[in-house]
């Protein structure tokens, strides 16, 4: 479909169409991840939901799907995604308080597998609107 564009304009209608796959992606985890933080006994925490981001390469088409880093952000997806065993600190007189464990929700990996169709076409989808676009102004 992209053959007959000039490279420039190529590679921006490849970008618009993972950008738009990239969000499919993102509303599919944050949903699963507000379900699966609903059903527990804690509330929808905001700092995860606010972290998964959905971000274009600038020097050659690609996107990158994930989680924010840093204050408030998403470092640990992981842990909510896979969850953990029980977690143990020693104490001054040597003993082991638990920490807790978190139970894995799979709000990410499910994202990943259930998503990946509905995707594929958001892609296609979008690269062509991305033709039309261009067709239309020359």
């Amino acid at each position: 479909m992209v053959r007959n564009l000039e490279a420039f304009e190529k590679d921006k209608t490849v970008k618009d169409g993972l950008k738009a796959a990239g969000n499919v992606f993102k509303i599919g985890g944050k949903s699963r991840l507000r379900k699966s933080m609903k059903s527990g006994s804690r509330g929808v925490t905001g700092n995860l939901l606010r972290s998964i981001i959905v971000r274009t390469k600038r020097s050659k088409p690609g996107v990158i799907i994930g989680f924010k880093q840093g204050k408030g952000g998403g470092s640990h997806a992981s842990w909510i995604d896979r969850g953990t065993d029980e977690r143990f600190y020693k104490t001054k007189k040597g003993n082991n308080k638990s920490i807790g464990r978190v139970p894995a929700t799979r709000f990410w990996s499910d994202t990943e597998s259930q998503d990946h169709p509905k995707a594929i076409k958001e892609l296609y989808n979008g690269i062509e609107k991305g033709i039309n676009r261009i067709n239309s102004r020359r």
